[in-house]
């Protein structure tokens, strides 16, 4: 291999940019670092609020009480990763229910955060016993990601706000 001078560097690259062209990098208004500590910050603060609401005896001191840190970065990585939401809220539940990152309240952490990432969405999902059970039911191994988005389509509407 020969070595070349500045000059036909300089003329090789004048053609590449000719034929390539100056490409723009893409803008967003915010990075995926922000987007990942949101997601993060978000799921913690859902889960605080559910216990701090059932007013368990047991549960006090269990607000921030996170098993696995690794588990709730897991789970932050996979939503982002999801093309929809409702694909991003099967993963959700079935994370949320199945893996235990809390010590108490998982199965109530994964229905309130279906519901509000559904809202984000502009979808609704009853907070009824119907879909308590559904939840409960996804916790038992009763089904995958797959059917959890299937049963998510068909029991949402779009939100009338």
């Amino acid at each position: 291999m020969r070595a070349i001078g500045k000059k036909e560097a300089r003329r090789m690259f004048g053609r590449l940019k000719e034929r390539f062209g100056r490409k723009k990098q893409p803008t967003a208004s915010y990075n995926r670092i922000e987007e990942y500590n949101r997601c993060r910050s978000n799921i913690m603060r859902v889960h605080h609020l559910v216990i701090v609401a059932s007013g368990e005896e047991r549960e006090v001191g269990l607000e921030d009480a996170v098993i696995s840190s690794a588990a709730i970065d897991g789970l932050c990585d996979r939503i982002m990763d999801c093309p929809d939401w409702f694909s991003k809220t099967a993963v959700a539940i079935d994370y949320i229910a199945n893996f235990h990152p809390f010590v108490e309240g998982n199965k109530r952490t994964a229905l309130q955060i279906a519901i509000r990432l559904l809202r984000n969405g502009g979808y609704e999902l009853d907070d009824d016993d119907e879909t308590y059970l559904f939840i409960r039911n996804v916790a038992s191994g009763m089904y995958d990601r797959e059917e959890v988005e299937d049963w998510l389509r068909c029991n949402t509407h779009i939100s009338s706000l």
